[in-house]
């Protein structure tokens, strides 16, 4: 990096962004963007308002208007009136860089903000209803018993916001890696660092956590990825199906999350409690309190499993209920459809859908002037069958779009 030369940060112009994404929406029908950007801001407000807000018109001149984004985030980055342009363009979800919930974790990170900050973005996001998610570093090197406490205060009171949390990894050439290094905590090579907590009550604590909550924080299906799924999912039905999204589901969607979050928080309390406590010296004490507690926490894991997953199948039938009551049903075809619909092949749940709904979200909007052609009558011949929600003659390439009326500007930004 350092020997390619030229300036550090270096950006696309909006006209080139924009120009791909009308390229995918049209080409491909695809409705939803997700910028895994870590310098999508650049903590520069003005900077960051002129760049989202050239984003916005750019897409206008294209007619790229029923999109959803996914972005990146610092807490800081949390601006209302750049975050009012993203939710004009479609924002859906925001991944906020939390990371730490008390003082100590935030110095220890070198995050350069302060819990305030992570409560002002956690806080504007809340207002402007877009959906929120957070991984939290519980451990970190430093840790201590009353910082532990302080983080699973800040999860308390944000409960109702999907999110997981773990410990800090070293990452190598990390200012972090190289303390550890010169303390002489830094422990293993290239191909996986690690350390002990300074603290003792701390260290036992992160023993008996990776113990207890493995399969509920690590499973790739696992009960805290599937609840940061169902705020999705939620989201995603809001953004494209308004109609069908009930009080209701919204209510059910946000307990069920603030049930396994606060889940979390009692367990991890109690495993506090324990860890700071004598008893936690001894090591048949630990063996005895780790074997019970992770069975506790494993069974209460597979009821929460079952909330999340019934929460998400409402969610699907809505989607589904939606695009059937909406008219015309090509214009019903939003990307939300596509994204839930495998998710709802449970036992309980109804067939998937026909192959052709599960294509690239393919635009499903008819060439100006037709209409979709029914099948006929069955009259003992063979007829092609139309792709669901698309015309039958859908098969054909679609027009190129007339160049915009009104060239657009250069890109303001460089």
């Amino acid at each position: 990096m350092k020997e390619a030369g030229g300036p550090k940060y270096r950006a696309r112009s909006v006209d080139n962004l924009a120009d791909e994404m009308a390229e995918l929406r049209r080409g491909r029908g695809v409705r939803l963007f997700i910028f895994h950007d870590d310098d999508f801001f650049t903590r520069d407000r003005v900077h960051d308002l002129a760049r989202v807000t050239a984003l916005r018109e750019a897409l206008r001149r294209r007619d790229v208007r029923d999109v959803a984004l996914v972005v990146k985030a610092r807490p800081d980055d949390v601006d209302p009136e750049v975050f009012a342009v993203l939710r004009e363009i479609g924002l859906l979800r925001v991944y906020v860089g939390v990371e730490a919930g008390s003082t100590q974790g935030l110095r220890t990170l070198g995050r350069g903000v302060d819990l305030a900050a992570n409560h002002r973005g956690l806080g504007l996001l809340d207002a402007m209803d877009v959906d929120a998610c957070f991984n939290m570093l519980l451990f970190d090197p430093d840790s201590t018993i009353p910082s532990l406490r302080a983080s699973l205060g800040f999860l308390r009171r944000w409960a109702h916001v999907p999110m997981n949390f773990c410990r800090t990894e070293i990452y190598v050439g990390t200012p972090l890696m190289r303390r550890l290094e010169r303390e002489g905590r830094l422990v293993g090579d290239e191909f996986g660092w690690d350390y002990e907590i300074a603290d003792p009550a701390a260290e036992r604590a992160f023993r008996l956590f990776t113990r207890a909550f493995w399969d509920r924080n690590f499973r790739c299906d696992g009960l805290m990825n599937s609840t940061l799924g169902l705020g999705y999912h939620l989201h995603l039905l809001r953004q494209f199906h308004p109609h069908a999204l009930t009080p209701s589901l919204r209510a059910r969607a946000a307990e069920t999350v603030a049930r396994v979050n606060l889940d979390c928080v009692e367990r991890l309390e109690a495993l506090l409690d324990f860890a700071a406590s004598p008893r936690a010296a001894s090591v048949d004490a630990r063996d005895e309190f780790a074997a019970r507690f992770t069975e506790k926490t494993t069974e209460a894991g597979a009821a929460l499993e079952e909330e999340v997953a019934t929460a998400t199948r409402a969610l699907v039938a809505a989607t589904r209920e939606g695009r059937t009551r909406s008219a015309p049903r090509w214009r019903s075809m939003a990307a939300a459809t596509l994204a839930l619909a495998p998710l709802a092949a449970g036992p309980d749940a109804s067939a998937s859908p026909p192959t052709g709904e599960r294509v690239l979200l393919a635009d499903a909007t008819p060439p100006e002037g037709k209409r979709p052609v029914p099948p006929k009558k069955d009259d003992g011949k063979k007829h092609p069958r139309p792709v669901s929600g698309r015309p039958a003659e859908a098969g054909r390439s679609t027009p190129a779009r007339p160049p915009d009326p009104v060239p657009p500007p250069n890109d303001p930004l460089p």
